[in-house]
């Protein structure tokens, strides 16, 4: 009789348990099934550490921002510089928000402009059908965001954006770090130190810079300019590099300069 207690108690744990994975696994695929009507579903190649864009709320260096609609006006007479970009800014006082496009996508720079060292998050978007005066941006469209810890970077500024790049600019020991990214597969293209005046150029395949030189090169002779000036001791001999984002070969030109060092 003991014997057929303990089988008929055993049979009864077997069959709460399984009622039990059933009921967590229903409960999950419900949960699931919220979720994807709730945030933006992404597609595309996105790296680990992409961050989906939530319609509530985002998150940005440990902030999270209720407010996810902008209001941005373009700016007029903005100088594109080396490439046709438009530009558009938001006039609230307590952010920073600057919306900057070219023919494929938009990209919004974010900071809190409350805090003396805020922290930037970059937000990707399909470029807008229409570049009227005044746009409304929901963080909700965004395809991802990039942020500042993901890249190790501190103190970063929109430096550039051609075709499906961005590149994003710091500040660092007298010169600046380029941050270059592919926006349609959100990965590192690559990480330049050049000189304070940071990309000469980039068409889209090879980015132009000068780097500060480590060859024994003699200084009189590239900077002669500067010899017998004040501050001959800040000047450094520099080189122009070509780095080729297709097929990240780095080329030295031989072509020297003098650049500043503070």
């Amino acid at each position: 009789m003991d014997y057929q207690v303990e089988t008929i108690l055993t049979k009864s744990r077997k069959v709460s348990k399984m009622k039990t994975i059933v009921w967590f696994l229903m409960v999950n695929v419900l949960l699931f099934n919220c979720k994807g009507q709730e945030a933006k579903v992404l597609t595309g190649n996105l790296s680990e550490g992409a961050k989906e864009v939530s319609k509530n709320e985002v998150t940005v260096a440990g902030d999270t921002i209720k407010r996810t609609q902008f209001v941005l006006r373009k700016v007029t007479g903005w100088d594109a510089k080396k490439q046709q970009l438009t530009k558009y800014v938001s006039n609230e006082e307590s952010e920073f928000l600057s919306f900057v496009c070219n023919d494929r996508y938009g990209v919004l720079e974010y900071a809190d402009a409350t805090k003396e060292w805020p922290q930037n998050a970059y937000y990707i978007f399909d470029r807008p059908t229409e570049l009227t005066n005044e746009i409304q941006l929901d963080l909700s469209s965004a395809l991802y965001t990039i942020t500042e810890a993901r890249y190790e970077m501190d103190m970063s500024y929109f430096s550039n954006l051609v075709g499906q790049y961005l590149c994003i600019g710091e500040r660092a020991d007298g010169g600046e770090l380029v941050t270059i990214i592919d926006i349609e597969k959100n990965v590192l293209i690559a990480k330049l130190a050049t000189t304070a005046e940071g990309l000469l150029s980039f068409d889209g395949t090879v980015a132009t810079f000068w780097e500060y030189s480590e060859k024994e090169l003699d200084k009189d002779t590239i900077c002669p300019e500067h010899r017998n000036t004040e501050f001959y001791a800040n000047y450094v001999p520099t080189e122009q590099i070509r780095f080729n984002v297709k097929t990240g070969k780095r080329t030295e030109t031989g072509t020297y300069g003098c650049g500043f060092m503070e």
